[in-house]
């Protein structure tokens, strides 16, 4: 299991931030637990048990359609909004940037660096105030 995130130090890993930042941050959409476990590189197993613990807090739900298993965020809950805003300023950078710069003709790569970066990784520090990206290529805009 990854170490505990510095980033947010409540969570129990990075895995769940992780999960919590792509789930909440879309909550429209459904994912997987063999997408979710190819996104985070770990077992479906891992993701399983994750869930579970998600699931039985009312943070997300699930639903059996044929043999997948699929998760999306309950909007419903006086959690919702105060979780996500959470989540989306500690583990929310790399989700949002990935879905944003994958749109934008014209870039080849990019990466996340300093102090968010260095959070990400596990190294102490303060709360990070910004995030910096460097982004390589010719984007149109």
């Amino acid at each position: 299991m990854k170490p505990s995130p510095s980033l947010l130090p409540l969570l129990r890993s990075r895995l769940q931030g992780e999960l919590l930042a792509l789930v909440l941050l879309h909550p429209d959409r459904e994912y997987g637990l063999t997408e979710l476990a190819q996104e985070f590189g770990v077992s479906v197993t891992t993701v399983l048990r994750e869930v579970v613990r998600l699931t039985e807090a009312g943070i997300v739900e699930d639903r059996r359609f044929g043999r997948n298993r699929l998760v999306k965020a309950r909007t419903d809950t006086p959690l919702y909004r105060p979780l996500t805003e959470l989540i989306a300023v500690t583990f929310g950078p790399v989700p949002l940037l990935t879905e944003a710069l994958s749109q934008l003709p014209g870039v080849d790569e990019a990466y996340i660096y300093g102090s968010w970066a260095a959070r990400y990784n596990g190294e102490p520090g303060p709360p990070p105030g910004d995030v910096d990206v460097l982004v390589v290529g010719s984007p149109d805009a």
